[in-house]
């Protein structure tokens, strides 16, 4: 603390304490400009100055994708030997970063004194070998270990360089991410002097590069679907239409695979792959192996790996029916539904309803397209193929034999086709009888009732002798919907045979829809009405009347010399002559209503007069009563007095 006044002993403490500070304060400013110019001073090493290591930017991208990014280097090298390797690491940090992992390739090189000859050029040194050319994009080394990528290069300033900025351009990719997060690559660069026995000089700075995963969008929408195939069939190139598949109900260790069911998965970014879940309804067992037979399992779950996921496969249980297997995602969208049916031993046979079955056969030895089908079922129901033995008629006269085709998978059926006797004639009918060995019995074949039947009768018709073309109706509005029908008939009278060709007809007047075109004859008719294959009605109207008024005449488009034609005719009733028809009607109904009038009026008279009529002779008949209440009075009064006297006669 300094003295209020002047004392020696304080003065001469300032004095050494000041001598003190003073030697303190050079050393600490001497200290403090060494640390500065340590700091702004270019080392011994003199490569390292102007050294810089940039990341041209950081990077987003969805897992499975490549994330790029430009490393720039650069530095000045006082040696031609001076050269500075950078290393990429990338960083660990969870389980997400196995697969993954980092490369480092050299894009491009220059000097300050770049020219035509290769000694100018930095020195790209990559393991053991030496490129003097501005590019090695060819170049790459990657490193992945599950943990860790790792990846180097080093640039040499090349003979005759010394005293040269050199830039280095290097490419990095992150490569494998396959989970969301956050990868970081960290770029560490060291100095290095040529022919130093030491090698590694310093360690220089360091870049990172941060590379942010998104989650890839994998859930499934509605477009996504499954494909059926019939045992382990593969699913094709380009397939999309499922099989139809039967297969046996048995469930021995030698039967394979019933049914494959394959699934795409589908969304807007093309990236759709979630676990799914398929689930059975019905006698079926499902898994994701095709090399052990599954025993049990109404239900498998698995993970998608990929687009061409683990199979689902159908196996029987031993038990006959329909067995409904849903495919879903694990988000709910139903990918699929496909049925499979197990078939057991036969216990029914029968002709199908549909298509509906043909049953008119040409006479005269000809023989017929398919007519019908011939089913073989089990008990619940389930098509499935049958030995069909001899087919019996009851009028060989009529139909000389049947044939039974190969099973057709359209109808899950067999197809008939029939030819008649060589004399037959038309209007000859048969019953046809099929017939199938009953499993259930084992009894010789030549016993009766070890059979299973079924029948069709069939008749006989001949050639097109006649058509006649019919509409529906005699009128129509302008384009109201017509039915147009041809009827067919043979010589004899008869429907002509089924499969006969019909005509296309042709109008008079421009007709909307389609008008009946060339075909067949079913029944011995054809006409416009849309049928389905059980003869079910789809559509009444397909063709409809002109837009003009008056008459027209449907006829056959092409004339026939050997067939009797009779066409149709209808009129065309437009809107201007039913507006005439109408107020005709109109005054009709108000002469009428006129005559009506009239006629009340002369009544109300008729009634006015008798009325009046009727109110005179009241009112004389009033006048007489009046009249005769009054004598009748007066002779009261008369007789009144008479008693009176006689009264008082007596008394007296």
């Amino acid at each position: 603390q300094a003295d209020l006044r002047t004392v020696r002993k304080s003065t001469t403490e300032r004095k050494s304490m000041s001598t003190k500070t003073t030697i303190k304060r050079v050393a600490l400013v001497a200290v403090a400009a060494l640390g500065f110019g340590m700091l702004s001073s270019v080392p011994s090493q003199a490569y390292t100055s102007g050294y810089s290591l940039t990341v041209d930017a950081n990077d987003t991208v969805a897992v499975g994708e490549t994330a790029t990014a430009t490393i720039t280097q650069t530095f000045y090298a006082s040696s031609r030997y001076d050269s500075i390797t950078v290393n990429a690491v990338l960083n660990s940090g969870s389980d997400k970063w196995t697969g993954a992992g980092v490369n480092l390739t050299v894009a491009d090189s220059t000097t300050s004194a770049t020219t035509a000859s290769a000694a100018n050029r930095p020195t790209i040194v990559w393991g053991n070998s030496a490129n003097t050319t501005n590019s090695r994009s060819g170049d790459e080394v990657k490193f992945t270990n599950g943990v860790y990528g790792y990846a180097n290069d080093s640039a040499t300033v090349g003979s005759g360089g010394s005293n040269r900025y050199v830039t280095v351009t290097y490419t990095a990719t992150l490569v494998g991410a396959k989970a969301a997060g956050t990868y970081t690559v960290s770029f560490n660069s060291s100095s290095y002097t040529a022919g130093s026995a030491a090698g590694a000089v310093a360690s220089l700075g360091a870049a990172t590069w941060t590379v942010t995963v998104t989650a890839t969008d994998t859930t499934a929408t509605a477009a996504s679907f499954s494909t059926l195939r019939e045992g382990s069939a593969s699913l094709g190139e380009l397939t999309t239409t499922d099989s139809a598949v039967s297969a046996s109900k048995s469930a021995a260790t030698t039967v394979g695979v019933a049914a494959t069911i394959y699934v795409t998965q589908k969304n807007a970014a093309g990236t759709a792959g979630e676990s799914l879940t398929a689930t059975v309804s019905g006698p079926a067992y499902v898994s994701t192996s095709s090399s052990t037979r599954a025993t049990s399992g109404s239900a498998v779950t698995f993970a998608w790996t990929s687009v061409s996921a683990t199979p689902i496969y159908v196996w029987s249980t031993g038990t006959s029916g329909t067995a409904t297997i849903t495919v879903k995602t694990l988000s709910g969208v139903t990918v699929g539904t496909e049925t499979v049916k197990f078939y057991g031993d036969v216990t029914k046979i029968a002709v199908l309803s549909d298509p509906t079955p043909l049953t008119i056969v040409r006479a005269g030895g000809y023989t017929s397209g398919t007519l019908f089908y011939v089913q073989a079922t089990d008990a619940n129901g389930v098509a499935r193929s049958a030995t069909f033995a001899t087919t019996l008629t009851s009028a060989s006269t009529s139909i000389a034999s049947a044939t039974i085709g190969s099973y057709d998978t359209d109808y899950n059926a067999y197809p008939v086709t029939l030819t008649s006797a060589s004399n037959s004639v038309s209007g000859g009918s048969a019953t046809l009888t099929f017939r199938v060995d009953d499993p259930a019995t084992t009894a010789a074949a030549t016993v009766d009732g070890v059979y299973l039947t079924a029948t069709q009768a069939v008749t006989l018709g001949g050639s097109v002798a006649t058509e006649v073309i019919t509409l529906d109706k005699a009128s129509y509005e302008p384009g109201e919907g017509m039915v147009i029908t041809i009827t067919a008939k043979d010589a004899s009278g008869n429907p002509v045979y089924d499969g006969a060709a019909s005509p296309a007809l042709t109008a008079t007047k421009t007709v909307g829809g389609t008008m009946l075109a060339a075909s067949t004859y079913a029944g011995g008719k054809v006409d416009t009405i849309r049928r389905d294959t059980d003869g079910s009605v789809i559509t009444t109207n397909t063709v409809f009347a002109p837009a003009a008024e008056g008459s027209f005449t449907v006829s056959r488009t092409t004339a026939s010399t050997l067939v009797t034609t009779t066409n149709a005719s209808a009129d065309v009733v437009g809107a201007s002559a039913a507006a005439i028809d109408a107020a005709n009607e109109a005054t009709d109904a108000a002469n009428a209503a006129t005559d009506a009038a009239n006629a009340a009026a002369e009544a109300a008279d008729a009634a006015t007069a008798a009325a009046q009529d009727a109110q005179a002779a009241v009112a004389d008949l009033a006048t007489k009563v009046a009249t005769l209440m009054a004598g009748i009075k007066a002779q009261i009064t008369s007789l009144t007095n008479l008693v009176i006297k006689i009264q008082k006669k007596v008394k007296a």
